[in-house]
């Protein structure tokens, strides 16, 4: 018979809803309990992330091949996550699709902060509001100098302006439409 593993004291899973913190989720983390389960945190609130889509995967892989042509395999991180803004670090471990660190390295014991990244990518197909706005304010408080949302359904690349399908993508040199499939 399988055990399920407890949550750390201090902790009530009972709520239905309930505002997380960063050091309760990795509380969980460290215990076990959230084992096997795919997040991000996200001012307090838990995003799944299992529903990843077809379409979803296949733009996360096309702008992983355009990164690694412009800026190298070193440079990289996809679905990581990385360290957010001091007025949003309580309550917040964003996971960008994609993104680009300024200087190749590695983490083994940290998160990067967004001083650190060049650019942060989130493919948008039911979370364009939130990845338009929320995720938009965090990564600038993160201090990221660039951030992009690829539109799967308005089939456009995103940030102050928008781009067409025809359009060539700042820093990829290749089209929206090539990033869309």
């Amino acid at each position: 018979m399988a055990t399920l593993a407890q949550p750390p004291s201090g902790i009530d899973l009972s709520l239905r809803r309930q505002k997380w913190t960063r050091e309760e989720i990795n509380g969980l983390l460290e215990s076990g309990y959230l084992d096997g389960q795919r997040f991000e945190l996200i001012d307090g609130e838990l995003i799944d992330k299992m529903g990843q889509g077809p379409r979803h995967a296949s733009a996360i892989r096309r702008l992983q091949i355009q990164v690694v042509k412009t800026f190298g395999v070193e440079r990289w991180l996809v679905q990581a996550p990385i360290e957010a803004g001091p007025g949003d670090q309580r309550w917040s471990q964003p996971e960008p699709d994609l993104a680009v660190l300024a200087v190749a390295g590695s983490f083994p014991s940290r998160r990067p902060g967004g001083h650190e990244l060049t650019l942060a990518v989130e493919v948008a197909d039911s979370s364009l509001r939130q990845d338009s706005v929320r995720k938009r304010d965090m990564y600038a408080h993160a201090g990221i100098p660039e951030y992009r949302v690829l539109d799967l359904d308005g089939r456009a690349y995103t940030e102050s302006l928008t781009l067409g399908e025809t359009e060539p993508v700042p820093h990829l040199k290749v089209s929206v439409a090539e990033l869309l499939g």
